[in-house]
């Protein structure tokens, strides 16, 4: 079976920039050993915190981070901030294995665009003043 990611030391974002795409329930205790990954001591500006850098199968860049004085219980993921997160968000849970209530939150970014029903856009069109496809001209 092919590796569905590898743990990267060094490198950058493809844009230079990176951005928040979820939230996971599991803490970087509960990570380490479930996937192999090695969370490294980091600090800036904030606070003190725990790292983790992962390329995707496709090549993906992401990052797993966890603040040490963090009221959240659970590890944050980011990723390129030029980079589709639906896409990203669904090779994460594949090469994580993660359920959904490994998710405590996804960026709407993330999330799947509904399509309105007929109905609605037919009652929105009326209600607007717009003539429904196929109407004749009185």
């Amino acid at each position: 079976m092919t590796a569905t990611f590898e743990q990267v030391y060094s490198g950058r974002w493809p844009s230079g920039i990176d951005k928040a795409l979820a939230v996971l329930t599991l803490s970087p205790e509960e990570l380490e050993p479930r996937h192999g990954i090695r969370f490294t001591p980091g600090c800036d500006d904030l606070d003190d915190f725990q790292e983790a850098a992962l390329r995707l199968r496709s090549g993906r860049p992401v990052l797993l981070m966890k603040y040490r004085q963090s009221p959240e219980r659970g590890t944050r993921v980011s990723i390129d901030v030029e980079d589709d997160a639906g896409e990203a968000l669904r090779e994460l849970r594949q090469a994580l294995d993660l359920s959904a209530r490994d998710l405590a939150w996804i960026t709407d970014e993330a999330r799947p665009t509904k399509r309105k029903s007929p109905v609605f856009e037919w009652l929105a069109g009326l209600l607007l003043g717009r003539p429904r496809a196929g109407a004749r001209a009185h």
